[in-house]
């Protein structure tokens, strides 16, 4: 693997990997805040934390798939308390919007028009829904944080407490009643509709 000429190029060794390397380039790593994941005050994560000139790109907001991952890289990585806060935080995201999967689930709304579905993008400083058209029919985002949710509560870090039923159990109902199974969602790029789940 050729790398450029940089600090961290010279602690990447020519052969295989040895313990005493990785812990180099993991303190490398943290010197350099890397991997520092910089958190709002809702306990969620931005797309991008390089302030307020990113406001007018949208990146400002957070997306649900995108805490998932970072939620998760913090559990196996040991702080699962920073993965449960995720969960809470999104989970009362679903639970103040609630309405939008009751909406479906009851036929109330058309969940072709994606408007009407659960919001996957969302201003986190105020874990709340954004104005703008969005794509929100990415089913994997909220099957993921179905997944991280239910793992974390099988791992006995997440309490299971009777919101946290009534989220989960209507995330499974919302599913059943868009057929997730045939239904044409946004993907993890959130751009053209097609059949994901397979």
């Amino acid at each position: 693997m050729a790398f450029h000429n940089s600090a961290l190029a010279r602690l990447v060794p020519e052969g295989n990997y040895r313990a005493a390397d990785l812990a180099r380039i993991s303190a490398a790593l943290r010197e350099h805040q890397t991997l520092r994941f910089v958190r709002q005050p809702s306990g969620l994560y931005s797309a991008s934390s390089a302030g307020e000139s990113i406001s007018t790109t949208g990146y400002a907001n957070v997306w649900v798939r995108d805490n998932v991952y970072v939620a998760f890289a913090h559990h196996v990585t040991g702080a699962t308390h920073v993965a449960t806060e995720v969960v809470r935080a999104l989970r009362s995201f679903f639970s103040r919007y609630r309405h939008r999967f009751d909406d479906v689930i009851s036929g109330a709304v058309d969940p072709q028009d994606v408007a009407n579905r659960a919001h996957v993008r969302f201003d986190g400083r105020t874990v709340s829904a954004i104005g703008e058209r969005w794509a929100h029919a990415p089913n994997d985002a909220i099957g993921y944080f179905l997944w991280l949710s239910s793992t974390l509560a099988a791992n006995r870090a997440l309490r299971r407490d009777a919101e946290a039923a009534a989220v989960l159990t209507r995330l499974v109902r919302y599913f059943k009643a868009i057929r997730f199974w045939q239904d044409e969602d946004s993907g993890h790029w959130e751009e053209q509709r097609k059949i994901s789940a397979r």
